[in-house]
């Protein structure tokens, strides 16, 4: 009986408090809290957040249904709005008894945020003054979430941006979804969009639709930030990641990215490879490697810290495709290092690393080719298959600078070029023209070979090598990329005589020949020889190898 006694008082003291608390909530005055809001929000952002009607409060569930909402206005064809067509709050009931407010769940019905941007005029700024106070540094960020959430839900949501020249950026169909935003777990988030880019005429930017889906789990304690397992889907290209992004005491990201095959092309505006020649920019002396500045040194020690790996299935844009990407960037304070990139290219393999000292602007790469199919190559980048081979590349350089003369002038490395198994379609046609050429074009050219080094943007590539069966070639060659010059020599060996052929002049009109004293001495002897089945061979080599040089390449 005491028991019954005491479950009774129980139940019917819960239905008081239930019904004095929904006493007190009826007596609330909603519109007094709504001008508080909207007073405070005014206060912190310069704009009040203004509800059309006074929200309802509610027991079961306890929280709160808000109706249509605004915040700030476009005025003068510029500014921020957000509207939202309604929503709910729902409070956790348990937390109240002990005096914390838990948000058990958000929901946001068809927000609609716009911006629109407009071109300022540029004010010249002036120097700042030896007495002005120093930039405050940015707070540091909270050591745990300000709120915590058992759900958010956000349906139908839009961004609209109109950009200064009149380009537009419509994200439409936003459906977001966070589950068990708490502290020292892991909160599930799911979003999905689509995207609208509509660019003014006279941008370069393209047309594009398009949608984005992600799904992973996200994190956040003590200033760090975890993304991991996300997986997602940009358009066609399938993304993942698992990151952790640290903002304290500087911003570092660490983890790895794997992305799918991406087309470039569907990024880029229809018929940009017929876009008009800009002109040439007036030339300009190149200025000296400003000396490193302690300013920006210092500066360096706030620059982010990496340690990433990534890698991307295929990149196509056009005929061209590189696959099996994949690399590691890792450094800090400005100074970093692209290690192991590895991709696959034309039938070869491409290896690269690479380091950047920001702050001080120097840089140096490393870079290894093999086996890249000549012709493979030329048609993915959409030119005309001039020859057919095998190439091998492999090159070390540094340079300094961010201007391209001052990179062109501290260039400086060494490198080899080989090519094997040549054929050169040109050639072949040349020699079925004029039988008189048939025994000086080789039908294949065994192998091309440059080592070169470079020095403060001069390269030099000697001996150069070419070997086959008709024709053998001995020579060097200099280019000077600043004075884009060129100056080269080599001896063209075939039909038991030594032929010297000359290349100089600059990079956009290089002549070349035969030496012209060889030229007059073989002069006597040109006709028949090669077409009498090789009897004055000496002089038609002479004859062909000019008329060879001219044929191939118009001077």
């Amino acid at each position: 009986m005491k028991a019954r006694r005491v479950l009774l008082w129980t139940v019917v003291l819960i239905v008081l408090l239930a019904c004095g608390f929904a006493i007190l909530v009826s007596r609330i005055d909603t519109g007094t809290i709504v001008k508080k809001i909207a007073d405070a929000s005014a206060e912190a952002t310069g704009s009040p957040l203004v509800f059309e009607t006074a929200p309802s409060i509610s027991i079961f569930p306890l929280g709160a249904t808000f109706g249509p909402l605004k915040w700030g206005e476009i005025k003068d064809g510029e500014g921020l709005a957000v509207a939202a067509k309604g929503g709910a709050v729902r409070l956790a009931l348990m937390p109240l008894f002990s005096g914390e407010i838990v948000i058990d769940e958000v929901i946001v019905d068809q927000p609609l945020i716009q911006l629109v941007q407009k071109a300022s005029p540029k004010v010249a700024q002036d120097a700042p003054s030896k007495d002005a106070p120093a930039p405050q540094k940015d707070s540091a960020p909270p050591k745990q979430l300000p709120v915590e959430l058992g759900r958010l839900a956000v349906a139908g949501a839009q961004v609209r941006i109109t950009q200064p020249d009149g380009s537009q950026i419509r994200i439409e169909n936003i459906d977001l979804r966070i589950l068990d935003l708490r502290r020292n777990e892991r909160a599930t988030i799911e979003c999905k969009l689509a995207y609208d880019l509509a660019p003014s005429p006279a941008s370069s930017l393209p047309k594009r639709h398009g949608a984005l889906n992600l799904k992973g789990k996200f994190g956040y304690d003590n200033g760090m930030v975890t993304i991991q397992g996300f997986d997602g889907k940009l358009d066609d290209t399938t993304l993942q990641a698992d990151l952790v992004v640290s903002m304290l005491p500087v911003l570092s990201v660490t983890g790895e990215v794997k992305l799918g095959v991406f087309n470039l092309d569907g990024y880029l505006p229809a018929g940009q490879s017929a876009k008009k020649e800009s002109p040439a920019p007036a030339k300009t002396a190149a200025k000296e490697p400003a000396p490193k500045d302690p300013a920006t040194a210092k500066a360096a020690q706030s620059w982010p810290a990496v340690d990433l790996k990534a890698s991307m299935a295929q990149f196509s844009k056009g005929k061209l495709q590189v696959k099996d990407i994949s690399f590691r960037c890792a450094g800090k304070q400005g100074v970093y290092e692209l290690t192991g990139l590895k991709a696959s290219l034309a039938g070869g393999t491409v290896k690269v690393d690479a380091k950047a000292d920001l702050p001080a602007k120097g840089y140096a790469a490393s870079l290894a080719v093999q086996n890249i199919s000549v012709g493979a190559l030329l048609v993915a980048l959409g030119k005309e298959k001039m020859a057919e081979g095998n190439v091998a590349f492999n090159a070390d350089v540094h340079f300094q600078g961010d201007d391209p003369k001052i990179v062109m002038q501290s260039l400086s490395g060494k490198g080899l070029l080989e090519a094997r198994k040549v054929t050169v379609p040109k050639l072949a046609q040349l020699a079925k023209s004029n039988p008189m050429f048939k025994s000086l074009v080789p039908d294949l050219v065994d192998l091309v070979r440059a080592p070169f080094t470079i020095t403060n943007g001069e390269v030099v590539a000697k001996p150069v090598t070419v070997n086959s069966a008709q024709v053998n070639v001995d020579g060097r060659a200099t280019a000077n990329l600043p004075k884009q010059f060129l100056d080269a020599a080599a001896e063209v060996k075939t039909l038991g005589t030594t032929v010297p052929v000359t290349a100089k002049g600059p990079f956009s009109n290089i002549s070349v020949g035969i030496d012209p004293k060889f030229a007059l001495e073989g002069a006597k002897n040109l006709p028949g020889a090669i077409m009498d089945g090789g009897k004055g061979a000496e002089g038609a080599a002479k004859k062909g190898a000019k008329g060879l040089v001219k044929g191939i390449l118009g001077r």
